[in-house]
This record gives C-alpha cells, structure tokens and sequence, in this order.
C-alpha cells in the first residue's frame, strides 16, 4: 500500500509529481531524497521487521562512513522508495537524474533477486536441492553481474550490514542462510575490495548468528 502525505498532494506515482519544482528546497539530494522517500516509507516494514525508513538511513549513514558519495547515499532512500511506486525509473528520473534513477533501480534489482534467493532457500525445507557450495557461488555470479558498477555492490552490502545490526539489536531470530550468506559471500566480496570495516563487521554479526 503506498504512502500519501495528504489528499491534496500529487501522487507520488505520477512523474510530475515529485519533479524538483514540487520538492521543498533542500541543500543536496541526499536531503530531497530523504524528503522524496519519507511519505513513501513512513508505515512500511522489511521482510526482518525493520521499518524501511529506519534501515533506508541507517544504511545511508554505513555508506556516508566507507566514503561514498551523496549519489549513494541517496539511493539508499530512492532504492527502498522505488518498491512503492508504480513507474519508478520514470518517476526518480525525473525528480533526481537518470544516474540517480539507474543507480536505485539496479540495486532495488539485485536486492530483490537475493530476496527471492533466499525465500527458495527456506521454502526447500530439507529437501535441499542444491547444496551450500552451489548456493554461495550462484550468489557470488549474482553479485558478479552487477559488479560492472561497484557502487551497486556497495550499496547491497551496506544493506546486508544494516539488517545484521538490526537483528543483533532487536534480538530476533536471524534466518540461517542470511547469515550464512553474510559471512562466506558477502564478508569475503567486502575483504576483496578493501572495504575492512563493513568485512570485519559482517563477519562479527554473523559469527553470533551461526
């Protein structure tokens, strides 16, 4: 269900509706995209439980700490926002820039390609029909494919960061293959490319998980 900050406001599904005329002014796109994603995330949730709007900073903070630039950090809003508008390539093109547009919609892309991963994983049951190895290395050409642009790689594993604090924070049950993932995929593709504090750190969280 989307989200509207009222009933006299422009659908945030129609392009013209957040074009950078209908924004409130902001410094930077880090803060309009905060403003562009707040209505849209207010009420909503991730499968762990976490509210979107919770992790979408949370995780612009980790990206703001490795470095990464404003772009970046504004598609951590603009990545979780896309999922509740109906046309949104369209929509943050035209608000924020093609950059900004293909930079959410292909993490958004490899975001939902892991999530439909690892809910086959738990539906297998115990009936696994692919073993551990073969899955870690499906998720390893996954992750490949999008490495033509490093900044999707980034921005996926800053989410994984997120979502393991959370869990470690919340104390709630963490799914087995997330953190088993976390720790022989993602931990591992942090350490190749020289990230060590989000390598160190996934590799902390998932150890207690595991």
């Amino acid at each position: 269900m989307k989200t509207r900050e009222s009933s006299v406001s422009p659908s945030p599904d129609t392009p013209h509706a957040w074009s950078g005329h209908d924004l409130p002014w902001m410094p930077d796109d880090l803060q309009r995209s905060a403003a562009f994603a707040e209505p849209l995330l207010a009420h909503q949730r991730l499968a762990s439980g976490e509210k979107a709007l919770d992790h979408a900073r949370a995780m612009a903070g980790i990206v703001a700490d490795i470095g990464g630039s404003t772009a970046m950090q504004s598609a951590c809003y603009l990545v979780y926002a896309a999922e509740y508008l109906t046309q949104p390539r369209e929509v943050i093109a035209k608000a924020f820039g093609e950059v900004h547009a293909t930079l959410a919609m292909e993490t958004l892309q490899l975001l939902r390609l892991q999530r439909q991963a690892l809910e086959a994983r738990h539906q297998e049951g115990t009936e696994v029909a692919v073993s551990v190895a073969g899955r870690h290395e499906n998720v390893r050409r996954m992750l490949l494919a999008f490495s033509r642009d490093l900044r999707v790689v980034l921005l996926r594993l800053s989410s994984r960061l997120q979502t393991l604090r959370w869990y470690a924070a919340s104390r709630q049950p963490v799914p087995h293959a997330l953190a088993d993932e976390s720790l022989q995929v993602l931990a591992p593709l942090a350490n190749r490319l020289g990230i060590w504090q989000i390598k160190w750190e996934l590799e902390d969280l998932s150890f207690r998980f595991l």
